[in-house]
């Protein structure tokens, strides 16, 4: 069946058509088969009379003129030791990411038994180390190993409140969402307790727990600690509690009696140290190799050895010298960081401390001399204990020494008695 070929549209009306016009076919004008887009500037068409038109609303007002904003500067990407040295983000910036986790005997211990610790179900657990240690990486490592059945809050700031706490956790655990929270801002304190105990007693019978760390616990008001301990209670459907914070803490534990219920609960304390001077270049080629697989640099065992005496092994210090010491290193297109740029790197680093380039402060030396001289006294005296016999008769031979003998004697010359000449020469 041949296809049906539309009709011809119908020319428009004209007045005046002279005989050949007639007679040629009428075409239509462009402006018909493509009709303008209306700009937005246009004025939209006035309302018919009589038409079924809305109500006319009158025009906004004229606003005034506005000058064009000034056209943007070319942007122009940050350059920096990362794209010299071939590094995809800083080695050693302020990142806790488990990533960046270097596992030296300290740290792996304390992973291990902090691990061991969630999994025997402890109610609470202590880890206590010094600021710039990594206590916080080594918390984000341990939620990071944790196995399905274990839910886990990390709460890295300071809690304004009681209930500010509870919806951190709750928000963690999955039991409420932001949006839930900011629908009912205002939500009751024992609604929230009851929340977080009915979400702990619903996963009991399926042999789940729910676990909080508390990075920097010592900043956390007392109200907070206090509220903590009430729900890690020791049963079955209790609250799982991992304390972190300096030596600070563990004393504040002991000392303020409305923490002595949350101090009776921690069953495990992990103290955790700085590095060795053996796992400085290992930590230092795992921050670099993370930052960037096919790195062009790399740190001489002497200026390895420079960073160890610098940072004593803190971790924090350590990535403040080297990150310092990167820059300096690309300032001086240096493919290899020595010693001497690492000294100038910790001199030239405010963050650093004179008490890290200068060395021990004087408080301690005077204490290290204190101490080395009362530990030679005391061996001096446990020698003369132990050989007490053959220095008791050494002091007797000293006391009865004969007197030593008098001077040589002096010979006197025998007088030469004159000889007589002979009798002939008379």
């Amino acid at each position: 069946m041949p296809p049906s070929v539309a009709p011809p549209l119908a020319p428009p009306p004209s007045t005046a058509a002279s005989p050949d016009a007639a007679r040629a076919p009428r075409r239509r004008p462009l402006l018909d088969l493509f009709p303008p887009t209306p700009l937005d500037t246009d004025r939209a068409p006035a309302a018919v009379a009589g038409a079924g038109a809305e109500p006319r609303v009158p025009p906004p007002p004229a606003e005034p003129p506005r000058r064009p904003p000034p056209a943007p500067a070319p942007r122009r990407e940050p350059e920096g030791y990362e794209t010299f040295y071939g590094l995809r983000e800083e080695p050693f910036g302020a990142s806790t990411d488990p990533r960046f986790f270097f596992p030296s005997a300290g740290h792996e211990r304390a992973v291990v038994d902090l691990l061991t610790a969630i999994g025997e179900r402890q109610p609470a657990t202590l880890l206590v180390a010094d600021h710039g240690i990594g206590k916080t990486i080594v918390c984000r490592s341990v939620l990071q190993q944790l196995d399905r059945r274990t839910m886990s809050s990390l709460v890295s700031r300071r809690a304004t409140s009681i209930d500010d706490l509870l919806r951190t956790m709750l928000v963690d655990f999955g039991v409420v969402s932001h949006d839930d929270l900011a629908r009912g801002p205002r939500v009751a304190r024992d609604s929230l307790a009851a929340t977080l105990d009915s979400f702990l007693e619903s996963i009991a019978p399926l042999h789940a727990s729910a676990v909080v760390v508390v990075d920097d616990a010592e900043d956390q008001a007392a109200e907070v600690l206090a509220a903590i301990g009430r729900f890690a209670d020791g049963t079955s459907a209790s609250l799982q509690v991992v304390l972190a914070g300096t030596r600070a803490l563990a004393s504040r534990l002991k000392d303020d009696a409305a923490l002595g219920a949350l101090d009776a609960a921690v069953a495990v304390r992990v103290e955790l140290g700085p590095l060795r001077e053996d796992e400085i270049a290992g930590y230092v080629s795992r921050r670099i190799d993370v930052a960037g697989p096919s790195a062009r640099v790399e740190f001489s065992d002497a200026a390895i050895g420079r960073v160890f005496d610098l940072s004593r092994g803190v971790p924090a210090l350590v990535n403040a010298i080297c990150d310092r010491a990167l820059r300096l290193g690309f300032a001086r297109s240096a493919a290899t960081i020595d010693d001497r740029i690492v000294s100038a790197a910790a001199a030239g680093h405010e963050a650093i401390g004179a008490s890290i380039v200068a060395g021990p402060s004087a408080a301690r030396v005077a204490a290290a001399g204190v101490v080395l001289v009362a530990l030679t006294l005391a061996g001096g005296a446990a020698a003369l204990w132990v050989f007490r016999d053959a220095v008791g008769r050494t002091l007797v031979q000293w006391e009865h020494v004969p007197a030593p003998p008098g001077g040589p004697m002096l010979l006197k010359p025998v007088p030469l008695e004159p000889i007589p000449p002979p009798a002939d020469a008379l």
